[in-house]
């Protein structure tokens, strides 16, 4: 486990926003390992006063988000917010607000990017495997072993949880959770924003916005309102 304490940066200094994700550190660890970047995890940001001090993951946890303004200006930041993707985008538009602009994009090193557009502040894991004319938005969270095949558009705020397959030329619109294990297999297909896909489901049809689907083949079990303030 790590120094609780902060550090003289050695490269890009890293301020983590969220406290709650640990898979984060060890990818920026594979990211220095390999020499692909240099980032400095200088601590963690979040607004739950109560983690104020406490370590995370062998890191403290500096404060609110607010010291960006001040303290930790101009530092890289990455949004590690991974509850629902509503409150990921309101953190990630939070940040911005305060004057944030380098997200970096975390790629694990392991993973081909050839022919690939990737938006700042994207996530992506070990395993993950993407096909040629692929584009991923801003501040996605692509997780292990998830597949995106050929010309799919992924908008931003979305996330692929573990094992998630998208074959070719699908959209996943902004906001959007494809779960564990589930499969969208029919080309052209669109899954809709700030929809849910439940964890081993068979989408075969376009997915409506703010709904959830569930099954195999997936079928609309639950419809809500657009997320406010968004």
């Amino acid at each position: 486990m790590r120094r609780s304490k902060v550090r003289t940066p050695r490269g890009k200094p890293l301020i983590i926003v969220g406290a709650m994700a640990p898979e984060v550190v060890k990818l920026v660890d594979a990211i220095n390992l390999a020499g692909t970047d240099r980032l400095d995890i200088i601590g963690f940001l979040d607004d739950d006063p109560a983690k104020h001090g406490t370590g995370f993951m062998g890191y403290r946890v500096l404060g609110a988000t607010t010291e960006l303004k001040d303290a930790y200006k101009d530092y890289w930041v990455i949004n590690n917010v991974a509850g629902d993707m509503p409150t990921r985008q309101k953190v990630s538009r939070k940040l911005e607000s305060l004057g944030v602009t380098r997200f970096p994009t975390l790629v694990h090193p392991g993973v081909d990017l050839r022919y690939v557009e990737v938006g700042g502040g994207t996530i992506i894991q070990e395993g993950c495997i993407m096909g040629p004319s692929v584009k991923i938005g801003q501040h996605c969270l692509i997780s292990f072993r998830a597949v995106i095949a050929h010309e799919c558009s992924i908008g931003d705020c979305v996330f692929l949880a573990p094992g998630a397959i998208v074959n070719g030329r699908i959209e996943v619109k902004r906001g959007a959770l494809v779960g564990a294990g589930s499969v969208i297999i029919r080309d052209y297909t669109t899954v809709g924003e700030w929809s849910v896909v439940g964890a081993g489901s068979v989408v075969t049809d376009d997915v409506p916005a703010c709904s959830t689907v569930f099954g195999a083949p997936a079928r609309v079990i639950a419809r809500r309102p657009p997320p406010e303030g968004i």
